[in-house]
């Protein structure tokens, strides 16, 4: 639904979002309508907020946080697939087969890429079935891995928090009411 190509690869994901006009249309919806029930799905790099469920860090085994915690990565994950699908069929995409361009040119055959994509999807195009020697190194970001999990978990946005923020603790309030209703 929203492709932004203007910045770079070692851009964090975080940045990225705060410069970004999903963000201000976000927040305009929920303080329009604060007591519908959307939300955006966040890493921890991601700062909790009422509209935007990040994971709980440092959740118990067997808890409602841990169950929370994959269901949102589950769905979170979906993105990543579709991040893989978009590579494997634009491989000039592939982390290892770098766009040699000027920034502004690759962001143009990203932003290509999309839209050639998505008129694949809606013509009901299937992807190329011919495998090649680096499809062993395509990277789905598929996050099963204890790596991703652990950082999940030490590296979460509300470890150095110091002050207190109406939208963090909003935020709180929401994601428990979530795992209350939905994870006990």
């Amino acid at each position: 639904m929203n492709v932004n190509a203007c910045y770079p690869g070692s851009s964090h994901d975080s940045y990225i979002w705060n410069n970004s006009n999903v963000k201000n249309a976000i927040i305009h919806l929920y303080r329009r309508y604060p007591n519908n029930n959307f939300h955006l799905l966040g890493d921890s790099g991601y700062p909790l907020r009422p509209w935007i469920m990040t994971p709980v860090t440092d959740a118990a085994q067997n808890s409602p946080e841990e169950a929370y915690n994959k269901k949102q990565m589950k769905c979170r994950a979906l993105i990543e697939q579709c991040n893989g699908v978009l590579k494997m069929r634009f491989r000039c995409l592939l982390k290892h087969k770098v766009l040699h361009y000027a920034p502004p040119i690759a962001s143009k055959i990203i932003h290509t890429c999309v839209i050639f994509h998505n008129i694949c999807i809606s013509e009901n195009v299937q992807m190329p079935l011919e495998v090649n020697d680096d499809f062993d190194e395509l990277d789905f970001g598929i996050y099963n891995n204890k790596n991703f999990i652990e950082n999940e978990r030490n590296n979460g946005p509300e470890r150095n928090i110091r002050r207190i923020d109406p939208d963090l603790t909003a935020g709180r309030i929401k994601r428990r009411q979530i795992m209350r209703n939905y994870f006990r």
